[in-house]
């Protein structure tokens, strides 16, 4: 019992019961110092039990033999441990079977530690796997959901005004109204991008003029299906 170590960590205080005075504390200490880390058969009075880590089989008399210090004191310290619920205690005339509390929590090996550190960064992950599959999800059925709102003229309108476009909107109102709002073949799904649609095709067809536009036509003798050309262009 005298050969090994225990692990005593900074997180101790700022446990309030323990850190009261240097009797809580020595006596914890103690405890800790004192309890079985594996299974082990000991006799608690004239029965022989198997302790578990964590456990120990002593007295207040005993511990204050040791510690050097009153019984009385020893007494009340484990009291209020037992009603903290630090430990639990479990008596008979030959002394305390004592119990520590969340033995495992900090008194892990080595081993241990890195296997429930492991096996918390793998659940984390994990969880965090699944979050990303369900917002995938989520985004595709509130895309799915989203439905095709036509828009009112004036909108239309404001929007022609806000991105400088040369479209007309009471045109593309009544277009889309006359086909039930499709875009080919297809239902539209975003009127502001066919409205920029519209303003481009609007000014390839300013930009494709023939090269004898905006000259004497009889001086170039342009030809009659020259001329169907340029007005099919500029949707004469």
């Amino acid at each position: 019992m005298k050969q090994g170590y225990i692990r005593l960590y900074r997180k101790i205080l700022d446990n309030p019961v323990v850190m009261k005075d240097c009797e809580h504390l020595s006596v914890f200490i103690y405890l800790l110092l004192k309890a079985t880390h594996k299974e082990v058969k000991q006799f608690f009075g004239n029965e022989l039990i198997e302790l578990k880590p964590g456990q120990l089989i002593t007295g207040s008399r005993a511990i204050a033999t040791e510690l050097k210090t009153n019984f009385s004191k020893i007494h009340r310290v484990l009291k209020e441990f037992e009603k903290c619920n630090i430990i639990e205690t479990q008596a008979n005339r030959k002394g305390s079977l004592i119990t520590i509390s969340n033995w495992h929590t900090y008194q892990m090996s080595e081993t241990q530690m890195k296997h429930k550190c492991n096996t918390d960064e793998t659940q984390v992950k994990h969880n965090n796997n699944d979050n990303n599959v369900n917002n995938i999800k989520k985004e595709k059925i509130n895309k799915k959901e989203k439905k095709f709102e036509k828009p009112t003229l004036e909108e239309v309108q404001n929007y022609i005004i806000e991105k400088k476009l040369n479209v007309s909107a009471n045109g593309f109102i009544d277009y889309y109204e006359s086909n039930g709002w499709k875009v080919g073949h297809n239902p539209m799904k975003d009127w502001r991008a066919t409205v920029r649609g519209w303003h481009r095709r609007e000014h390839t067809k300013i930009e494709t003029k023939p090269d004898w536009y905006g000259k004497d036509i009889n001086e170039e003798k342009a030809t009659e299906e020259d001329i169907k050309k340029l007005n099919s262009r500029l949707g004469v």
